[in-house]
């Protein structure tokens, strides 16, 4: 309750639900921002064998493509889509009919659950691939189960992926998760951009000196986009996944699927959660 010249101010639901919202971006934030070098980097430093970073960065652009040109169809056949789909009807007309905090923590809840099963699952996987040795082979699980968990929660917020669009959006999350400091900064401020004006930010290309612009609906923009999000993710991956083609030492890189899946999907969360709230408004 807010106090104001003697009356009582009460915020209302839709309010609160942003004002929780807001408080858990701003805490995802402040992690993402101060993010140093994980403690597996530190130790490995001057280890990996040169080279392996633009390998990763070709398997993770090949796994996006295959993402993108038919991965969907493939993904959809591990959950139920039309499930989900019609739980989130029942969930919604509950809420329009209550329009009450527990009706927001059903659909909060139902989406979050999506992401802990995920990030399990991960979890299982890449330590079985570890334990065997298998490390970049893991990429293109690794890569199907981050878009099955945002896929997932996309429809837990009424939102359908299918589109160019919503993929694209799919690949910025992931390119956000991964992320730190400015570059952080800079692709959260970009998703948050599509989320409130529906498009993406051109892309300014430097050639001979003059500089053009690449828009969403140009040829390689999208390729551009798998580009800067391979190099983010393999970034960040680089010492796990070398690690995890050790057999079973690489169970422990195996292991840190758990906490990158877990950014992706609380990422993922918030910015549905913020698309969903966003609608309502409008």
């Amino acid at each position: 309750m807010l106090f104001f010249k003697g009356e009582i101010l009460r915020r209302s639901v839709e309010e609160r639900e942003n004002l929780l919202l807001n408080k858990k971006e701003e805490r995802f934030a402040a992690g993402r921002m101060k993010a140093g070098d994980p403690a597996l980097n530190r130790l490995l430093d001057g280890r990996i064998p040169e080279k392996l970073d633009l390998t990763l960065e070709k398997a993770f652009i090949k796994a996006f493509q295959l993402i993108f040109e038919k991965g969907s169809g493939v993904i959809e056949r591990s959950f139920d889509k039309e499930g989900i789909k019609k739980d989130f009807m029942v969930k919604e007309y509950a809420l329009k009919l209550k329009n009450d905090r527990r009706s927001y923590a059903d659909i909060r809840k139902s989406a979050g659950r999506s992401g802990l099963s995920n990030t399990a699952a991960s979890g299982a996987a890449g330590i079985g691939m570890g334990v065997l040795g298998i490390g970049i082979p893991d990429i293109p699980v690794f890569t199907s189960m981050m878009f099955r968990s945002i896929f997932q929660i996309a429809l837990r917020y009424g939102i359908d992926y299918d589109s160019p669009e919503e993929k694209l959006f799919a690949l910025f999350l992931i390119r956000a998760a991964f992320s730190r400091g400015d570059e952080y900064k800079d692709v959260n401020r970009e998703v948050d951009g599509f989320i409130h004006s529906g498009r993406f930010e051109d892309i300014l290309i430097e050639e001979d000196n003059v500089i053009s612009r690449l828009s969403f609906w140009e040829e390689g923009y999208r390729k551009r986009q798998m580009e800067y999000t391979a190099r983010a993710v393999s970034k960040e991956v680089l010492y796990m996944k070398f690690l995890q083609g050790i057999p079973l030492i690489g169970a422990v890189g195996g292991a840190y699927d758990i906490k990158y899946m877990s950014l992706v999907t609380e990422y993922a969360e918030l910015k549905y959660r913020k698309r969903f709230l966003t609608g309502k408004e409008r």
